[in-house]
């Protein structure tokens, strides 16, 4: 009875949500989330649009505060929990998608689907990847605090279900490839409302802006074999979705200050990661903490920052010019903010109130750090491995997989990067992880024989990447707190 399983979960995934909501009191807050609530405010009670982040984590903000009297951070922290036990059910959704895919695009009858072996294993990959994202740390974190990575979540995870539900249920078959055939509008509609919920993510995290773009070029390659004008139409669905939600918010913009903006805070990340001291700086040939990132670590930690008063034009100018001048070290910072993303997390400690109350060396923030650690290093090392699995079926979960996870990265190199970056694409790889376990020892032998090399290059620069981030965390904050 898989049904009532899940059911099962989702209860459980929802009760423990609601008792860590019940529990975290309303002056805990966490990184960016009173920019995020006083945005939301703003544009309830004055009409004001916020642009410095992205707008549609205040926009939900603003609609949670309509049924919120007087308002409060508490009622929008709750609709985060209820999202967030949505993604639990679109990561179940998206990991029975695998049935299909990985059988190929063949279009079977409903009784022999149900009964073939691979299934069940199917049906036991989801039941259990929806288990362990009720348990993971990171989201039971996410959940709690009114940020972006919830909503984004949600509409990556939805965009994609809806991709895998189409073409599973038979609107690419060859057979249905006909003129003024009702699947092909169905088709075309569902890839303009799978770019709209693209546009909507970018809309949530400026920084996964290539995934929607990337997505829909795979999707133009994958369906060449239904006709080129086909799939060309299909394309360009995608991207006019994507482009609709984009274009009207920034054309609102425009209207409203004479300026077509998408956020201010685009130049300020490109400026601060790009600045002479750059207090994230992870060198991996060197990882360990310079003064100037002590010194900045320590403001950080006492809440003052260097105050910047350069203005949007002015950091993206500076930014520029200081790639321009150190190309060097703007490449050897890009391959350090590749490892930072797939680093061990922090972001965890603000469910015990944040660094600045518990510190990181007593045995609460400890257990929470380590514990979250070894959940994502069994989804990253694993999923890596699944990922490759799922490749090596010719499966286009496997491909949308890869994309979601490369797409995702190009901008981060670019301007700032953190450990929580990766949360809109870990599910995916918490589903490559399971789906790897599921017959593990049948699956490693196929992935090491198969796909070695370029395992050993990726897991390889992954250790490297953890031991330099552990490095430089423990340097930087030994010498603050006087270790």
């Amino acid at each position: 009875m898989p049904g009532i399983r899940i059911l099962i979960i989702l209860t459980i995934a929802l009760g423990i949500r609601v008792a860590f909501w019940a529990l975290i009191p309303v002056e805990m807050v966490a990184s960016d989330e009173s920019t995020y609530y006083h945005a939301g405010l703003r544009l309830l009670t004055e009409g004001v649009q916020d642009v410095f982040f992205p707008p549609l984590t205040s926009w939900i903000i603003a609609l949670t505060q309509l049924f919120s009297e007087p308002p409060s951070i508490k009622a929008a922290r709750f609709f985060w929990v209820v999202l967030d036990t949505g993604n639990v059910l679109l990561l179940y959704l998206l990991t029975l998608g695998l049935t299909a895919s990985t059988s190929g695009n063949r279009i079977e009858d409903q009784s022999s689907r149900h009964h073939a072996p691979w299934r069940d294993d199917n049906e036991k990959a989801a039941i259990l990847a929806a288990l362990f994202y009720t348990f993971y740390i990171p989201a039971l974190k996410y959940s709690q605090f009114a940020t972006s990575e919830v909503p984004a979540l949600f509409l990556l995870l939805a965009s994609l279900n809806l991709i895998i539900y189409t073409r599973n249920n038979g609107l690419f078959s060859p057979v249905s490839i006909q003129p003024e055939s009702f699947k092909i509008t169905c088709a075309y509609g569902s890839y303009f409302f799978v770019g709209i919920l693209f546009g909507l993510v970018t809309l949530a995290r400026g920084n996964l802006a290539l995934v929607g773009l990337s997505i829909a070029c795979l999707l133009w390659f994958e369906n060449r074999s239904l006709g080129k004008k086909f799939a060309g139409i299909l394309f360009w669905c995608i991207c006019s979705g994507l482009l609709l939600p984009i274009g009207s918010y920034m054309l609102g913009n425009y209207l409203g200050t004479g300026r077509l903006i998408f956020s201010q805070n685009v130049s300020y990340n490109l400026y601060i990661g790009n600045a002479d001291v750059y207090q994230e700086d992870l060198n991996l040939f060197w990882p360990f903490a310079s003064p100037e990132q002590c010194q900045e670590r320590q403001r950080m930690l006492q809440g003052s920052q260097r105050g910047i008063t350069l203005n949007a034009t002015e950091m993206r100018k500076a930014a520029v010019q200081n790639i321009l001048n150190s190309p060097v070290l703007f490449l050897r910072r890009a391959l350090g903010r590749l490892a930072r993303i797939f680093g061990p997390k922090t972001a965890p400690l603000a469910l015990l109130g944040g660094e600045r109350k518990t510190g990181i060396f007593s045995l609460g923030p400890l257990f929470l750090l380590g514990l979250s650690a070894l959940q994502y290093a069994f989804i990253l090392f694993l999923g890596i491995a699944g990922i490759f699995l799922l490749l090596g079926d010719h499966s286009l979960v496997g491909k949308l997989f890869s994309v979601t996870i490369l797409s995702s990265l190009p901008l981060c190199l670019i301007a700032i990067s953190k450990p929580r970056y990766s949360f809109p694409f870990e599910p995916v790889l918490i589903i490559a992880a399971v789906w790897f376990m599921i017959k593990v020892r049948q699956n490693l032998h196929r992935v090491w024989s198969h796909y070695k090399i370029p395992l050993l290059i990726i897991y390889g620069f992954l250790i490297w990447s953890w031991l330099a981030w552990l490095i430089f965390s423990f340097s930087s904050r030994l010498k603050v707190y006087g270790g």
